[in-house]
C-alpha cells in the first residue's frame, strides 16, 4: 500500500480531528490563520502539499492548531528547562505517545517545524524506509538500535511506517549489538524502548562482525538493516550511498541509512521538533555514546561559570565537535 494512499489520508484525517486530548483550553486567533475544514484536502494539503510549498506556518484547522500550539509551547518549555538543569529533566517529563495515533501527532509536529529543509529530509526518511517495507516487507526488514540519537530516531520513524502498513500490533525486528563496556543509563532506556516500540529484540554481545553473523546465523530470512548511520561517522564515511550492500567478507545485509545525509543538528533538531524520547545520558554533557571507558563529557557542552554542570547535547552548534569526547584511536 502506498505511503500516501486515500486510506492513509483517511485514517490519519479521522484520528487527527478527533485527538482531543491535548488541545489547550485557550481558543485559537481569530487572524493568520485559514479554517481548512475536516474534508480530505485538509490532509492532502498537510501531508503532501503544504510542506513543500514553502507555506510557513502550515495552514491548519482550528483544532490542529491548537493542538500545535500547545506541543510547542510544551517542547519548548521542556527544553529550557533541560538546558538551564543540564540534569536530564527532558527525559523524564517527556510522556511516551500511544502508537495507535502516533502518525497524527507525528503529522502536527511534522507541520510545526519552520524548517521547510528539515522537513523535506523527515518526509525522504519517512519514504525511503517505505520503500523498504514495500519490496522486503516487516518479516525481512530489522533496525540496528543501540540507544543512541540517530538511532532513536530512526527507530521512531520506522514505527510510524510500520504503524500505518501493518498496525500498531506489529512487531518490529531488530538487534542490539551490545559491548562489554556499555553505560549503565543506557541498557535500561534500550530495554524501555523495546518495550514502548515493540521490538523482537536480539541482543548480540561482542565484536559487531562476529555479532552480525551470529544475528545472521539466527536470522536468516532478514535481508534490509536499517541503520541509523551518517556520512560523516566514522562507518559512513566509506559508504557511497544510503543504500548500499555490506562490504565483501561481512554477512550480507542491505544496509539502508535513512539519515545518511542529514547532520549532527538536523538529527537533534528532529528530535526536539517531534517530541521524540531519548537517553538522558545527552542532557548531561555527552554528545556521542561509545564505550563508557573511551567517552568523556563534550567540553564544549559545559555551562559557563560551572565546572560540573552541562548544556544538552542538543545545544552543541558545531557538528564537527560531536565525537570530540570520544577517543578517536
Amino acid at each position: 500500500m502506498s505511503f500516501f494512499s486515500n486510506k492513509w489520508i483517511n485514517e490519519s484525517e479521522e484520528t487527527l480531528c478527533h485527538h482531543h486530548e491535548y488541545a489547550p483550553p485557550d481558543p485559537a486567533p481569530s487572524t493568520g490563520y485559514v479554517n481548512l475544514g475536516r474534508g480530505r484536502t485538509t490532509m492532502a494539503n498537510l501531508a503532501c502539499g503544504g510542506l513543500f510549498q514553502g507555506q510557513w506556518p502550515i495552514l491548519l484547522n482550528e483544532l490542529q492548531w491548537r493542538t500545535l500550539k500547545y506541543w510547542r509551547h510544551r517542547s519548548h518549555a521542556m527544553d529550557e528547562e533541560s538546558e538551564k538543569n543540564g540534569d536530564g529533566q527532558r527525559m523524564k517529563k517527556n510522556d511516551i505517545n500511544q502508537l495507535e495515533d502516533s502518525f497524527a501527532k507525528f503529522v502536527m509536529l511534522l507541520s510545526s517545524l519552520h524548517s521547510k529543509e528539515l522537513s523535506t529530509k523527515i518526509m525522504d526518511a519517512i519514504l525511503t524506509i517505505d520503500g523498504i517495507l514495500d519490496k522486503y516487507g516487516i518479516e525481512k526488514t530489522a533496525i540496528a538500535f543501540n540507544g543512541g540519537k540517530d538511532s532513536t530516531l530512526l527507530l521512531h520513524l520506522f514505527r510510524i511506517c510500520v504503524t500505518k502498513k501493518f498496525g500498531p500490533d506489529t512487531q518490529i525486528n531488530a538487534f542490539f549489538i551490545r559491548s562489554n563496556d556499555e553505560f549503565t543509563d543506557l541498557i535500561p532506556f534500550v530495554h524501555k524502548m523495546a518495550s514502548i516500540y515493540k521490538l523482537n529484540l536480539k541482543e548480540l554481545p561482542g565484536q559487531m562482525q562476529h555479532s552480525l553473523a551470529q544475528y545472521k546465523e539466527q536470522q536468516p530470512h532478514i535481508v534490509a538493516a536499517l541503520m541509523g548511520t551518517r556520512s560523516t561517522d566514522p562507518i559512513g564515511k566509506y559508504m557511497r550511498s544510503k543504500i548500499q550492500w555490506s562490504d565483501k567478507g561481512w554477512p550480507q545485509f542491505l544496509r539502508v541509512c535513512p539519515l545518511f545525509d542529514w547532520s549532527y543538528c538536523d538529527v537533534w533538531k528532529a528530535i526536539r521538533g517531534l517530541s521524540i524520547p531519548y537517553c538522558n545520558l545527552y542532557d548531561k554533557g555527552y554528545s556521542s555514546l561509545g564505550e563508557c571507558s573511551k567517552t568523556t563529557k563534550n567540553p564544549a557542552l559545559i555551562i559557563e561559570g560551572s565546572e560540573h554542570r552541562y548544556k544538552p547535547a542538543s545545544s552543541l552548534n558545531d557538528g564537527n565537535l560531536e565525537r570530540a569526547n570520544r577517543d578517536q584511536a
